[in-house]
């Protein structure tokens, strides 16, 4: 297996296919921002077996940011996609 790590980039759905930012997490609300800014995304991994292109029902996994918590060590469920 191999370990991926990145970023949610949203775009829009249409020909354009306009990026429209990185997903970001706002400390104070469920709901996440959307920024250009690499330094504040959401952070995620991923893990994908040697050699494939492509996958389904990926379990991504939010990597911890102390940015916006006192507890650094808070554990975050993975979530199926």
């Amino acid at each position: 297996m191999v370990t991926y790590r990145g970023y949610i980039q949203v775009s829009t759905d249409d020909s354009a296919n306009t990026v429209l930012g990185l997903v970001t997490p706002d400390p104070n609300y469920w709901t996440p921002f959307l920024s250009n800014d690499e330094t504040a995304a959401l952070q995620i991994e991923f893990s994908m077996p040697v050699g494939a292109t492509s996958g389904t029902q990926l379990q991504l996994q939010q990597i911890v940011s102390c940015r916006f918590s006192t507890n650094c060590y808070e554990t975050f469920e993975p979530t199926l996609f």
